[in-house]
């Protein structure tokens, strides 16, 4: 999926359009999920892709994710898991 190519007005200039890029498409996935019901948490700018963190629910498999992060707890274990929406990676925490 393609970045959203907004107009920003020129007072803003060119070297802030990645971040206002990454903007768009934070709010978009944000939105998306609320939507969808879930809950986010956290939204996090870097400097490729967004990253939006939600709450676990059973909801959660509908997104597909993968585990990135495997590691040992006092209880067991638990993985963060990742998804793709709307060209940002979602991620929630799942333990076992």
């Amino acid at each position: 999926m393609s970045r959203p190519q907004i107009e920003h007005p020129g007072t803003l200039g060119e070297g802030n359009r990645h971040v206002l890029d990454t903007l768009t498409v934070a709010y978009q996935a944000a939105l998306q999920l609320a939507e969808d019901g879930f809950t986010v948490e956290k939204v996090e700018i870097a400097a490729r892709n967004p990253r939006i963190w939600i709450t676990p629910c059973r909801r959660c498999a509908s997104l597909r994710g993968v585990a990135t992060v495997t590691r040992g707890t006092a209880d067991g274990r638990e993985q963060v898991m990742a998804a793709r929406v709307r060209g940002a990676q979602v991620q929630w925490v799942e333990s076992r």
